[in-house]
């Protein structure tokens, strides 16, 4: 008799099910309840292959994203899906240890708000899914970029949605898999944002064995190509990227490397409408010859960019194959993939500021502006054109004295120089020797702020010296030079400055010297 008991109750217990709460809110195609009222989604079917395999009955609880966090801290439902991990929310909820999908945040605004990049949300109306990862996230890059977007905070995907069809938003930031059905005054970006991976929550110290049935259950799926898991994938997620499918073989560097080539292609699209509009404005002669010698010079504008973002973009290039690689590996640990976010935002922040140095300098100046620090002039003039000279292995010296606060046109000077530094790595060409160039500033016994930029280049022949300042005379072919570069610098350093440039040239040795009067560059 007992023996029969033994059995029933083994019998049992192998078929008993648990009751486990899960909450679901509208967030297709991932998890939603469709038209009849009835969970489905990607993560739905997940869930039923777990919970059949388990033995779970599965109660879904239906809730709004910030009343599900809630309702899961507080023990009202057990499991969670559909959360982005983060160590700030490990500290409210458990979590498996599985992956279960990779995403990120896309930006969608109204068809005439152009958004080429972060930076354009600068004062915008943003609408951003309350408490969650992507609006954390999006404060944080605001922060680091020193932009303000004007965030509201929402519900729902939808309600975002709502807002910008109603116009009383300018963007609406979602999840990359949400669909909705957009309105001809709505555009996509192509502004990606914050990738982060997707897990199940569990409320905080649940029962240890949900945790450990979503872990196996998950990796088994994954494991199987015909999987439930790879047919809800391809059932609801079907997108044009190539993420987080095993099978791709297309490398993530070339969604980075797209990006940055679109950026680039809209930077130089909106210099030329900038220096456009400022030839239409420009009514004297002098001030189009700058127009002009500024147009010139985007080639080499755009040789400097490409320097200035090789090493970034190389570093983009092995962060994103080492997550691919690790991905499809599965050994993606949350701290390893912190580790690689850092890297990549560090990255990032360093091709938006060499953007912003490039828009700052090619600005019209209108005032002149207060230099506390005067080096500042030099480092900015530097930090255009220095990843150049470091790569072709040109040595920089600088040597700044006693120069006091200056009040002058900053970008006009930052020509000057910048023009100087720029015949000094041309005139290196033809010579191996090794190469320097000397930036040297400081006043001299006449009053005057004297700034030096000496290379050792080879020297300028005394026939060319003496034409070296004349509009439209060029010792390069004309389809590398126009012979405005030094005419416009001696221009605007008389009209803006009161001041003159000269050059000695001695053997090797070439220096210009920019002289101009302390009392027309140190008061307002």
């Amino acid at each position: 008799m007992g023996k029969y008991i033994a059995l029933l109750l083994l019998s049992y217990s192998l078929y008993a099910t648990e009751a486990v709460k899960v909450g679901i809110y509208n967030n297709p195609p991932k998890i939603f309840f469709d038209t009849a009222n009835r969970p489905a989604g990607f993560f739905v079917d997940l869930i039923d292959a777990i919970a059949q395999e388990s033995h779970w009955d599965v109660h879904f609880v239906p809730c709004q994203w910030e009343e599900c966090l809630q309702k899961l801290e507080s023990g009202e439902i057990d499991i969670m899906p559909d959360v982005a991990y983060s160590k700030s929310r490990e500290a409210r909820f458990d979590f498996n240890d599985e992956v279960a999908l990779s995403s990120w945040s896309v930006v969608y605004t109204r068809s005439k708000t152009p958004v080429s990049s972060i930076l354009d949300l600068h004062a915008q109306h943003v609408a951003v899914l309350k408490n969650s990862i992507q609006t954390e996230a999006l404060k944080h890059e605001s922060a680091l970029y020193d932009i303000k977007p004007i965030f509201l905070e929402v519900d729902s995907f939808q309600r975002a949605f709502e807002l910008l069809k109603q116009k009383k938003i300018d963007a609406a930031i979602v999840n990359n898999f949400y669909n909705e059905p957009l309105a001809s005054t709505i555009s996509k970006t192509t502004v990606v944002l914050n990738p982060v991976v997707l897990k199940f929550a569990l409320t905080k110290g649940a029962n240890a064995s949900w945790k450990q049935r979503l872990d196996e259950g998950l990796k088994t799926l994954k494991n199987d190509p015909q999987s439930v898991y790879y047919r809800a994938k391809a059932q609801w997620l079907d997108t044009p990227y190539p993420v987080d499918n095993p099978t791709s073989r297309a490398p993530w560097i070339f969604g980075f490397g797209g990006l940055f080539v679109l950026l680039l292609i809209l930077l130089l699209f909106r210099l030329k409408h900038r220096l456009n509009t400022a030839r239409k404005a420009l009514k004297e002669a002098e001030q189009l010859l700058l127009i002009q010698s500024r147009s010139a010079a985007m080639g080499e504008m755009i040789t400097m960019i490409a320097h200035q973002w090789k090493q970034p973009l190389a570093i983009l290039s092995t962060v994103a194959n080492h997550i691919k690689i690790d991905g499809e590996l599965g050994v993606v640990k949350p701290e390893k993939f912190k580790g690689y976010y850092d890297d990549l935002s560090t990255q990032i922040v360093d091709l938006a500021r060499t953007i912003d140095h490039f828009k700052d300098y090619l600005k019209p100046n209108k005032a002149k502006e207060q230099i506390d620090d005067p080096k500042t002039l030099i480092d900015m003039t530097l930090s255009l054109i220095g990843k150049t000279f470091e790569n072709e292995g040109i040595e920089v010296r600088t040597s700044i004295q006693d120069i006091p606060p200056l009040y002058l046109y900053q970008n006009d000077f930052i020509h000057v120089l910048l023009n100087l530094l720029n015949n000094a790595h041309e005139a290196f060409a033809h010579h191996s020797v090794h190469k320097y160039v000397a930036v040297r500033a400081f006043v001299d016994a006449k009053n005057c702020l004297i700034v030096e930029v000496e290379d050792n280049a080879g020297g300028i022949d005394n026939e060319v010296k003496n034409h070296i300042f004349e509009p439209y005379f060029t010792t390069k072919t004309k389809s590398n030079g126009t012979g405005l570069g030094l005419y416009m610098s001696q221009s605007i350093l008389k009209n803006y400055f009161h001041g003159m440039l000269s050059v000695t040239s001695e053997g090797a040795i070439t220096c210009f010297t920019i002289s101009i009067p302390l009392e027309h560059v140190t008061h307002p």
